[in-house]
């Protein structure tokens, strides 16, 4: 999916998108939390859309929440909800963040735009030192359900997603430390990039 395609896509599903996919993108807290944002901490969250990730960094004690989303409805609706937010409008792969930010979150995002390596690469270029990047993102489907992975992966490419992205190896290359997080059951994966090198 390309910037324009993007910005069309989710600014007609800025009105539902809360209410559509709050329950179906599952895995959010989990991955906030592993995310470990500190009092004080400058929190960039890339492809926020409605600002679904915010409450759970305010709640963590983030002075700063940062959003970059290519849709403008989707970034009016987090601004509402979250006043003191900073939202800006643009591509994840090529936008650039005022001062460094201590920790990045991008959710369900990579797998569907068509430069997701140079969007890690981009993100990483707005980390201090000894920050810490969390991805979550669709994986393979697990558990009991894992016998409807061809349905899955069939439905979620209709809509432009790749489950299968090499995250991992892209992490390696900017982090000390990279672990992957997935739960017994479902289909989000969630992977922590932590001190750069």
């Amino acid at each position: 999916m390309n910037l324009s395609h993007a910005e069309i896509y989710f600014d007609s599903q800025a009105a539902i998108y809360n209410a559509t996919r709050r329950h179906f993108l599952r895995g959010r807290e989990s991955a906030t939390a592993l995310l470990g944002v500190e009092p004080g901490d400058r929190v960039a969250d890339f492809a926020c859309g409605t600002g679904l990730n915010f409450d759970w960094f305010y709640r963590a004690g983030a002075s700063e929440v940062i959003g970059i989303d290519a849709s403008s409805r989707m970034l009016d609706r987090a601004k509402r909800r979250y006043p003191d937010a900073h939202v800006l409008q643009g591509d994840i792969v090529t936008c650039s963040i005022e001062g460094e930010v201590q920790k990045v979150f991008c959710s369900y995002a990579l797998s569907l735009i068509d430069d997701w390596e140079k969007a890690i690469e981009n993100m990483v270029r707005s980390l201090s030192r000894d920050g810490r990047l969390a991805i979550l993102d669709f994986g393979p489907m697990r558990g009991a359900l894992r016998f409807s992975d061809p349905l899955f992966r069939w439905w979620i490419g209709i809509h432009g997603a790749d489950p299968d992205r090499g995250y991992r190896a892209v992490l390696e290359r900017f982090f000390r430390s990279v672990e992957v997080h997935l739960p017994k059951h479902g289909f989000a994966v969630t992977l922590i990039g932590d001190g750069l090198l």
